[in-house]
């Protein structure tokens, strides 16, 4: 049986695309635990205060992650220039996942996950995204798998969000 061979034609917006199938992005959110934190006001007076958190140290899966991605950039053919502060940057996540995990996965973790990993390699530091886009979707031959996309934004570049905007402050 001769392989199956896919082409990826790169979209030209983007300056820097990769990814992976066969591995997906593990969530930030395992990263962190809640703690009891107790507020005692002027008057000696107790108050439990809610949704307080602490970061434990990254979990296996986010390290080797993090190993995965650097590895690819490092590896890469592409030419890989890291942009330099003040240059803001656009990051494009799409995430392919088994349809049993569809609701397992928040894509805010995983953004947060790849834009940490990214850090000191494709940018300076995650200030510099001003455009974030990730989309988790169930994969076709139900398979795990992600791409990546980083975009320099410049004048007259925008990103693949370009003129989008929710609202305007123009009065017809």
């Amino acid at each position: 049986m001769k392989p199956k061979v896919v082409t990826f034609i790169q979209n030209p917006e983007i300056d820097i695309l990769f990814g992976n199938i066969g591995n997906t992005i593990p969530s930030k959110k395992e990263d962190f635990k809640p703690v009891k934190i107790i507020n005692i006001d002027d008057q000696g007076k107790e108050q439990i205060l809610e949704n307080f958190y602490v970061k434990k140290p990254s979990s296996k899966s986010v390290k080797e992650f993090e190993i995965l991605i650097r590895e690819q950039i490092l590896n890469s053919s592409f030419e890989v220039k890291k942009i330099l502060k003040p240059s803001l940057v656009e990051v494009t996540i799409a995430v392919e996942i088994p349809k049993e995990k569809l609701f397992d996965i928040d894509v805010d973790n995983i953004a947060k996950t790849v834009l940490d990993s990214l850090i000191g390699y494709l940018y300076e530091d995650d200030c510099q995204v001003a455009n974030l886009i990730c989309k988790k979707d169930v994969h076709p031959l139900n398979k795990p798998g992600f791409f990546i996309a980083v975009t320099e934004l410049k004048q007259g570049r925008k990103g693949l969000l370009g003129d989008l905007y929710l609202f305007s402050t123009q009065h017809s």
